[in-house]
């Protein structure tokens, strides 16, 4: 064959097909082997070469799987979806051998149902290695029943995915498990725009395989406020019960919702975590939850990201560990001996120094422990306070050095200086008094003596103390004045009020009582029959307004006669009169001597054991998430409650929940 070329460098006179396999090509630079240009081309594997559409006119099934096919015939490939959007009518599979490369370019679009629409790795073999980038595949409507999963991570090992956008599917990002000795493990997962699946990212096993030891960073997790009024997940790790799904880690995700029934995150298994959480969601924040449930083991949320509170954590796990912008709680398996702790300081410099300091929100230091175990306070309210396990405050110790009991159970000797003060006419104090030994002036608030008669030389039979109506005690100093009743307790107005308990110490199934006794008589032994309408007792409660003390509220006994009740031998016929208010109380509950309740009305119907009146307001039942009303223990059957996921009406019917409906 002749070749010319023309004096701007074009071939002239050349007919033929130059074959690339017989055309040789070697690469810049020295060490450079030699090729054909047919090599090259293969090395690299384009969906396009197969006759994939990139205007998504032509759906692209066959075209990927074609490639697919070819690709898994060479060793190490690297394929690539070229840039333009691809229609996909079926699930596209991308089973490559291990350590292959696959890069999106471009976009996925697929309607697919019960099945992935991207599907990245094998069914039926663990793949290791991979390196798959820009993943965006994403729905042209909303599943929320098919069954549908966007991107399907299967049977990964040690491999690397970034998912750049994933939206429209039942699950979005859906990594699974089912083979032995690898399953989905090891893996590094980055995420983009994850947005509008049912459940955003899901995580599971089945057969023998697991889905254990994963990193996942960022995510942007969301469903919009076009999105169907479903119940949804951000991030749901399952509860696999033949091996617990482990040690999956999640960096910086933002659960950043805009749906009232949208979940954060529901944890399973065992030693997931998540680090640093973005929980921002406007149409629910107080009860966007991160949800340890009973099946998640030393599972933990590790810093408390943005706008997390307390209310943010539902926790019915073992061991859970999470941190809130209201505090941190820390579990561990802390053996009660020497050197073990939940937590631990130390100083490097010296041993006096401070290990622990307390600051107020002023960032004034309050209260410091040295390394040699020295506890220091400042100021006088409390330094150091002791409860029991029921959370009773037992003693606190003030700044000042001022020590207060509440709970006294051994000796305790006090020796004040001056003579005991009376505090009462005729006071007697019978001995000996238990426990405690008194010398000098007892005063101020929270004192308790035992076996004290004030006001009487003649106790009544079976008391204990006893106060006489001519008599005072004063607790909270000399300055309080009893008026006209006969006891007045003071508490010390700039700390805390007065508290009084009655405490029953026998071994016998009688508890204590607080008696209120009320007679038509003159004297304490007299009979005199009470008649209907008679007030046989009441609490008040009074609050100042700045001027004077307002009786708003109390709780009063009275005789009320009710269906033709009458007082006789063995009979007085008593009701419960409820009453609140603002500036003057008003009945708001009654309970009849029959036991009718009423609401709102102080006639409830002798046929009604509940009757509520009101034209303004209705009844309202519990109000509970489906998942809290699926985890109330033992239900009754005929137990009712307003599931806020459905907005429906429920019913326990001894075996299941069933959902009211309008007939």
């Amino acid at each position: 064959m002749t070749v010319s070329i023309n004096g701007n460098g074009t071939l002239l006179g050349v007919t033929g097909i130059i074959s690339s396999s017989a055309s040789a090509y070697t690469s810049a630079g020295t060490g450079a082997v030699a090729t054909t240009v047919q090599t090259k081309l293969r090395q690299i594997v384009n969906v396009t070469d197969y006759g994939a559409d990139p205007t998504g006119f032509v759906p692209c099934d066959t075209a990927f799987a074609a490639a697919v096919t070819y690709a898994k015939t060479l060793s190490a490939p690297e394929l690539v979806i070229n840039p333009g959007v691809y229609t996909a009518t079926g699930s596209l599979t991308f089973d490559l051998p291990n350590y292959s490369t696959i890069t999106f370019l471009g976009r996925i679009t697929s309607n697919v149902i019960s099945d992935a629409a991207v599907r990245i790795g094998s069914t039926s073999t663990n793949t290791f290695g991979l390196s798959v980038r820009g993943i965006k595949v994403q729905r042209s409507t909303n599943d929320t029943v098919g069954g549908s999963s966007g991107v399907q991570l299967r049977n990964l090992s040690a491999s690397y995915v970034d998912i750049r956008l994933c939206t429209g599917f039942q699950d979005g990002v859906f990594c699974y498990g089912d083979q032995a000795n690898g399953g989905f493990s090891y893996n590094e997962v980055h995420m983009g725009f994850i947005h509008d699946n049912k459940r955003n990212v899901f995580l599971n096993a089945g057969g023998v395989g697991y889905c254990n030891e994963n990193n996942f960073y960022g995510g942007s997790f969301n469903h919009s406020s076009g999105y169907p009024a479903v119940a949804t997940t951000n991030l749901e790790i399952a509860n696999y019960a033949t091996a617990t799904l482990n040690n999956n880690r999640f960096y910086g995700p933002s659960f950043e919702d805009n749906s009232a029934l949208a979940v954060a995150a529901t944890i399973n298994g065992s030693n997931n975590i998540i680090f640093q959480p973005r929980m921002e969601n406007p149409a629910n924040q107080a009860g966007y939850l991160i949800q340890f449930t009973a099946n998640a083991i030393e599972c933990r949320v590790m810093g408390h990201g943005f706008a997390m509170e307390n209310s943010n954590i539902s926790d019915l796990g073992t061991g859970s560990i999470y941190e809130t912008r209201e505090g941190a709680v820390l579990r561990f398996q802390t053996p009660a001996t020497a050197g073990k702790a939940v937590l631990k300081l130390q100083g490097y410099n010296t041993s006096t120094a401070a290990v622990l300091s307390v600051l107020d929100s002023g960032g004034v230091e309050t209260a410091k422990i040295t390394g040699v175990g020295e506890a220091k306070f400042t100021g006088t309210t409390r330094a150091l306070a002791i409860y029991n396990t029921s959370g009773f405050e037992t003693a606190y110790v003030t700044g000042a050095g001022d020590a207060f009991f509440n709970s006294i159970t051994g000796p305790l000797t006090i020796n004040l200086t001056g003579p005991v003060t009376s505090v009462g006419a005729a006071t007697t104090i019978v001995g000996p008094i238990p426990a405690v030994s008194l010398s000098g002036t007892i005063s101020g608030a929270g004192n308790q003596i035992n076996n004290v008669i004030i006001g009487t030389t003649s106790p009544l039979a079976g008391s204990f103390t006893q106060v006489n109506a001519s008599s005072k005690i004063l607790v909270g100093g000399p300055t309080a004045t009893a008026g006209v009743f006969g006891v007045q307790i003071y508490g010390d107005s700039s700390t805390y009020a007065p508290s009084t308990v009655i405490r029953g110490f026998s071994n016998t199934n009688t508890g204590p009582n607080l008696f209120f006794v009320k007679t038509r008589g003159t004297t304490y032994t007299s009979f005199d029959a009470v008649q209907i309408n008679d007030t046989l007792g009441a609490v008040t409660f009074l609050g100042s307004d700045g001027t004077a003390n307002i009786a708003a509220g109390s709780v009063t006994a009275y005789v009320d006669g009710y269906n033709g009740a009458t007082v006789s031998t063995g009979n007085v016929p008593t009701g419960l009169s409820f009453v609140t208010g603002i500036t003057t109380g008003t009945q708001r509950m009654l309970i009849t001597s029959a036991g009718n309740i009423g609401i709102g009305t102080s006639t409830p119907s002798i046929s009604a054991a509940l009757e509520v009146n009101s034209i303004t307001q209705g009844v309202r039942f519990p109000n509970l998430t489906t998942i809290q009303k699926n985890a109330v223990a033992s239900p009754a059957a005929g137990l009712m409650v307003f599931d806020t996921n459905l907005l429906k009406m429920c019913f326990y019917d001894g075996g299941s929940w069933r959902i009211i409906t309008s007939t």
